[in-house]
């Protein structure tokens, strides 16, 4: 059987090792590729090679085929032990009891970071594609004292930096995921529109939760994509495209910083403590079963 998630910068996908081979074992997984495993991440979608496919906990993420793929005819071949939430469970048209939680939710049975301290105050969780961007989100969030999560560290780094905040500002759906799991309240926001709601609504729905994203769609992009796209626009010169480019990113920082501050005075996010402790108590017999099995 072979652990299968897809291997990219994402910060949710690479909490798939962690965590299964942690309730199943290293040996469980042989790197046979006839039988899948499939886990943590919107990939119900991308993954529709022929044999055997083992769904746990996994979503789809309609609305973005170019990204996540259409979703699967679910046949014989599927295993489906559980899925990420009740939209996904809706749209593979299985049943409603098939939707449980993000296996992400199981991190605090077995994980403890290492928690710093001092701890930060307020931590911006950036979805990885956001961070390609723009280069200077850190400088910009260290001016208003907020510290950035880079998802794209190792991850280990990033569980101890979310367990060490206070309140966490999310665009990456699986830093609100960890962060409700270990009880630091949360906050979900967009820069980008590249967020999928539909994925979120999935996980905010398993808990009984509402996905009420705040949106400060002020695009920040690095200077030289501004500049080319101030020339392409007006075929201004250097001399005149280049200052111009720098006075509208610097009127967007403001913008973004001043949207940043604002959240500080908002109340977190948490799902119901008893909601939470029965979902993470429903995977765990689910694996116990499935090794049994």
């Amino acid at each position: 059987m072979k652990l299968t998630f897809h291997e990219g910068k994402n910060f949710g996908d690479a909490l798939n090792p962690l965590i299964f081979h942690h309730f199943l074992g290293e040996t469980f997984f042989d790197n046979d590729p006839s039988v899948q495993f499939l886990g943590i991440g919107s990939i119900l979608g991308l993954k529709k090679s022929a044999g055997k496919k083992i769904v746990f906990s996994s979503g789809y993420a309609a609305g973005d085929d170019s990204s996540y793929g259409a979703a699967p005819i679910i046949d014989n071949n599927y295993d489906v032990v559980c899925v990420r939430g009740p939209k996904t469970a809706k749209a593979l048209n299985l049943s409603p009891d098939k939707a449980v939680t993000d296996g992400a939710v199981l991190l605090p049975c077995f994980y403890f970071p290492e928690v710093k301290f001092p701890k930060y105050k307020y931590s911006l969780i950036l979805h990885h594609k956001s961070l390609d961007f723009y280069n200077e989100w850190s400088s910009l969030c260290e001016e208003i004292g907020i510290h950035l999560i880079d998802v794209r560290k190792d991850i280990n780094l990033v569980l101890s930096e979310i367990v060490s905040s206070e309140k966490v500002f999310c665009e990456a759906m699986h830093g609100a995921i960890v962060a409700d799991s270990y009880r630091i309240p949360w906050l979900a926001v967009n820069f980008y529109p590249h967020i999928n709601f539909f994925k979120w609504q999935d996980w905010c729905e398993s808990l009984l939760m509402n996905y009420n994203p705040q949106n400060c769609y002020h695009y920040l992009h690095d200077v030289e994509f501004l500049e080319m796209v101030i020339k392409k626009k007006t075929h201004l010169p250097s001399f005149l495209s280049k200052p111009l480019a720098k006075y509208f990113l610097s009127s967007r920082i403001r913008k973004n910083q001043k949207f940043l501050n604002a959240l500080k005075l908002q109340k977190g996010n948490l799902s119901n403590e008893h909601v939470l402790q029965e979902k993470q108590g429903i995977l765990v017999e689910k694996i116990e079963k499935l090794k049994a099995k």
